[in-house]
């Protein structure tokens, strides 16, 4: 069963790998460090894995540094993200509002960016875009759509530990997907670019977790890979 979870975990690292040495920590962390996640069956993976490699993260968070330099002026900065200024009323407009509504409000207002994959906006088969490409493209994926909604809630002054983008399974329908998972004192909510309104996990039952990432590291999902 181990040896049969470790070949599905390095399948979709191929579509949707971790990340390594880019994260402000060294490798994978468990939940007491970064947050509490209710339920989330996080594990240690074999660091050695992925070790070394370059992942979309990774050059999604380089991209970054480059953007607060190049378009100085036309977003503004909000720790490692340089956000649109056209964001900017919605920032401050989210800061008066509860958790849960301010989740309902960015998950409503990114799912406006239109889904397109990523061959389709860049011309390659894997690519983490930063939320001012999502913007300037207008369209994205679904982990655009993620990252988008972590960096807004993140300048709408949601702490880091309490969100991630989460890789999952769809064993339903049969296909990967990704989107935010935040933790509430109300429990997890999902920020998914398929639903308008906020799901919980008892919502979709059939999302299995494969792993979960933010710059402070990444984690494995065993409980729900278990059954594989």
């Amino acid at each position: 069963m181990l040896r049969i979870l470790w070949i599905f975990i390095l399948m979709f690292n191929v579509i949707f790998p971790p990340v390594a040495e880019a994260a402000r920590s060294n490798g994978p962390r468990t939940i007491s460090q970064a947050g509490e996640f209710v339920s989330a069956g996080e594990f240690l993976p074999n660091e050695s894995l992925h070790d070394g490699q370059l992942t979309p993260w990774e050059s999604m968070t380089d991209r970054l540094a480059d953007e607060r330099v190049r378009f100085q002026g036309q977003c503004k900065e909000y720790g490692d993200f340089c956000l649109p200024l056209a964001w900017e009323e919605h920032i401050q407009k989210m800061r008066g509002m509860p958790l849960t509504a301010r989740l309902d409000y960015a998950n409503r207002l990114i799912n406006q960016y239109r889904y397109a994959v990523d061959m389709q906006v860049y011309g390659v088969k894997n690519y983490w875009s930063t939320p001012l490409e999502l913007a300037t493209q207008k369209r994205g994926d679904c982990k655009d759509h993620a990252i988008a909604k972590f960096a807004l809630l993140l300048a709408s002054g949601v702490p880091e530990k309490a969100m991630r983008v989460l890789v999952l399974h769809n064993t339903r329908d049969h296909y990967l997907h990704a989107i935010l998972m935040a933790s509430t004192d109300r429990g997890l909510f999902y920020l998914d670019d398929q639903k308008t309104k906020l799901l919980t996990p008892r919502d979709v039952p059939y999302y299995q977790p494969i792993y979960s990432i933010n710059f402070d590291g990444w984690w494995l999902h065993e409980n729900r890979m278990a059954s594989l």
